[in-house]
Parts: structure tokens; sequence; C-alpha cells
């Protein structure tokens, strides 16, 4: 018969050992490991509040992030679409494909597009909402008119005001990236009705009024027919991305 001492000394270790189990890595057979009190191969995931399972790999979730086609490293790369990329070389177009930036940008439509190519107005419009000025480009100026016309255009009113310097500045305006137009237009017409207001005086008003007549005509003329021209020169100074 065991006695009420011995007895009393068995059920405390009972107690001991039922709020105290062992961890199972000391009970668990070669080959296996622990995961939360249950005996798993040790080829296999297990989901803790440190480490979860993708595509059937253990991954931490403080240093590896979880992708289609497995478990990736946070600090160099990223998961896009069924893939993962490398952070310094590539980017990552719609979430969907990667792609070199170096040398492309992702389009607005997920169309990827050379960086360095020189696209139509309406591919820019389209596809390149954070397009920015092409490197090392200068914007071309020849003063009043269009090189590609058969039409002498005045530089000057009868030689006295000389419209050159606003002309040219409207040919920047036009070769400046994401430069609005009418802006554009509305500042040559400014400048030019100024160097009228500079060049003659105001004792001349049938002069300084002609003269700022022919600075109207002018910005008539470049709102109405220029939007080939500032098309063109988009084109040119814009490039689809940084």
């Amino acid at each position: 018969m065991i006695n009420m001492k011995a007895r009393y000394l068995i059920i405390s270790l009972l107690l001991v050992v039922l709020s105290n189990p062992l961890k199972a890595d000391s009970c668990c057979p070669e080959g296996q490991k622990d995961c939360n009190g249950t005996c798993i191969d040790e080829g296999d995931c297990c989901e803790t509040d440190a480490t979860g399972c993708c595509s059937d790999t253990e991954y931490s979730y403080d240093s590896e992030g979880c992708c289609t086609d497995g478990p990736y490293d946070k600090e160099t790369e990223a998961c896009c679409g069924d893939g993962t990329y490398d952070l310094e070389t590539e980017g990552c177009c719609q979430g969907e494909k990667t792609y070199d930036y170096e040398n492309l940008c992702c389009g607005n439509t997920g169309k990827l597009l050379s960086k360095t190519g020189t696209w139509s107005y309406e591919t820019l419009i389209k596809e390149c909402p954070d397009r920015t000025k092409r490197d090392g480009y200068t914007a071309t100026v020849n003063g009043c008119g269009d090189m590609t016309s058969s039409w002498i255009v005045p530089q000057s009113y009868f030689g006295v005001v000389d419209f050159t310097g606003a002309c040219n500045d409207h040919d920047s305006c036009y070769g400046t990236c994401k430069e609005d137009k009418s802006t554009c237009d509305s500042n040559l017409a400014s400048e030019m009705e100024q160097a009228c207001k500079d060049k003659i005086p105001i004792a001349f008003a049938v002069l300084l009024g002609e003269c700022i007549t022919q600075a109207q005509i002018y910005r008539a003329v470049v709102s109405y027919k220029g939007k080939s021209a500032y098309e063109e020169a988009q084109s040119v100074a814009c490039q689809c991305c940084e």
C-alpha cells in the first residue's frame, strides 16, 4: 500500500510534468522536429510567430518575403507577378512583369518602352505620365517662323522692334518637356507686346498699336497652327521616365 505521503509526492510530480511538458525536440524521432508541439519531418515547414510557409518552404518573417515561386531575401529582392526581381537593377511593371529600369520604362498601360527612345506625343500622353526632360537635350530655336515653312516671317516690327528673342523663348518653351502649349503662346504675345512698349514711346500711339496688333497676330497664328510644332518638340524633348 502507498502511504499518503508517497501518494502526495507522486501526484505533485504528475502535476509538474503536466504543467511543464517536455519540448517535442527532446522526444521527436531522429529526422523530425517540433512544430508547435507536433513532430514533423525536418524538411517540412512550420508556421510560428517567427516563421511561415511559402510554397512548402519555411521562411523568416523578419528577413524574407513570400512570392509564388518561394521565399526571397527582402533586402535584395521583391515579388512581382509570379516571380522575384532584383531591387538594384530591375523594376516591377504594373505588379505583373519585371523590367530593366536602367533602359526601359513601365508605361501607364503596362507597355514597356525604351527610356531613350523617341515616342509620338500621343504615346507620351497615354503611356508616360511621369515623362521627364530627355538627358542632355537642349531645345532648338530659330527665331520667328517654322523652319519647315516656305513663308518668310518678319522678325521685327519694321526693323524698329526686334521679336527674335520672344520667338526664341517660344521655341524653348515648346521644347521644354511637359510645358503647357497655351502658356507658351501667351508668353510669346506678352513678350512681344512688352518689346513694343520698350521701343515705341506712348506718344506714337498709332505705331505702338500696330506693333501690339502684330504681336497679337503672331499669338493667334501659333495658337491655331502651332499644334504639330508643339507636339513634335515635346516628342524630342521628353523621355518616358527618369
